[in-house]
Formats: structure tokens, C-alpha cells, sequence
């Protein structure tokens, strides 16, 4: 094993960045999630309106709800891989943090360690099964954006529900004679 540890403080430059550019992703995708639902939102309201058949609306508002539900389960899909690669590298970094003795009192702080092991390793290495920390990069956060994402999916779909319920309690418009025979 090479003893360079400017390869070290590189690989770990590079999981720190990819740690940090995983996490951006996932909340520019929780930004843009809100917007798409916003713009679906405007869409079926103006469909509410300009649709007069109730069968047509009810038939555009099934499609959008699954055009819906399909994208929600497509990024949730994609929170969960994105979160089983942040593992991956927190322990990477874990390594690196240890190789370095940063857990260690005395070697760079006299009397203290750079990092608290209790925050940052996994309780496997610490014997430690009652924290519900779970260690760098393995925390709960993914699974709050993942129940957001279908907490707001979940409530785009009673909006459409609730405005085909309108629909069809609108009686249909009686036809327009213009001329009488």
C-alpha cells in the first residue's frame, strides 16, 4: 500500500465533494418537485375550466395523476440510490478520519480529538446500539425527503380528486339555441 498521503487528502477532497454535490441534488430536486406540482396545479384548474365534458376531465385528470404518481415513485427511487452511495462514501471518509487519528486524543489537540467518535462513527464501532445517530452519512434525512415527496404528491392527487368531485356535482351545460325553427 503506497504511504502517499497527499493521495489520501486527494480521494478525500473528492468524497467530500461528491458527498456535498449528492446533498445539493437532492434539494434542488425537492425545489423543483414543488414547481412541477405548482405548474400541474395550474394545468388542472385551467383544464377544470376549459373541459366542459365531465368524462374527458375525468380521463385528463386519471393521466395526470399517474403522470404524478409515476415521477413521485421515479425520485423516490432515485433519493434511496442516491442516499445507499452516500453511505458508501461516508464510510470511505470514516476510514480516511481514522487513518488520519482524528479521533485520537493528544495528537493534534492536547487533551481533546479533532472529531467526537460518539458523532461520527457508526455505533457498530463504537458498541454502541442505543444511539439513533447512525453515523456519517448514514443519518434519516433522505427518508424525510422521500415521505415530503409523497406527502405532496399524496395531496395533489386529493386536489385533482376533490375537482372532479366539483365536476361532477356541475351540471352540464344546456345547449345554446341561437335560432329558433
Amino acid at each position: 500500500m503506497p504511504e502517499d498521503k497527499d493521495f489520501l487528502r486527494i480521494v478525500y477532497a473528492d468524497m467530500k465533494e461528491d458527498l456535498r454535490c449528492r446533498r445539493n441534488f437532492e434539494s434542488q430536486l425537492v425545489h423543483y418537485f414543488f414547481l412541477f406540482h405548482a405548474i400541474v396545479g395550474i394545468a388542472i384548474v385551467s383544464l377544470f375550466e376549459a373541459i366542459k365534458d365531465f368524462r374527458l376531465y375525468l380521463a385528463a385528470s386519471v393521466s395526470i395523476a399517474l403522470f404524478i404518481i409515476l415521477v413521485t415513485v421515479f425520485l423516490i427511487i432515485r433519493v434511496k440510490y442516491d442516499h445507499g452511495k452516500y453511505v458508501e462514501i461516508g464510510k470511505i471518509v470514516q476510514r480516511i478520519w481514522r487513518y488520519y487519528k482524528m479521533f485520537e486524543e493528544d495528537v493534534y489537540l492536547k487533551g481533546e480529538s479533532i472529531l467526537d467518535p460518539k458523532e461520527y462513527l457508526n455505533p457498530e464501532d463504537l458498541n454502541d446500539k442505543s444511539r439513533r445517530f447512525e453515523g456519517y452519512g448514514r443519518g434519516e434525512g433522505y427518508r424525510y425527503t422521500c415521505c415530503l415527496l409523497g406527502l405532496a404528491t399524496a395531496g395533489m392527487i386529493i386536489f385533482i380528486s376533490m375537482l372532479v368531485g366539483v365536476k361532477l356535482l356541475i351540471p352540464p351545460p344546456a345547449p345554446v339555441i341561437l335560432f329558433k325553427s
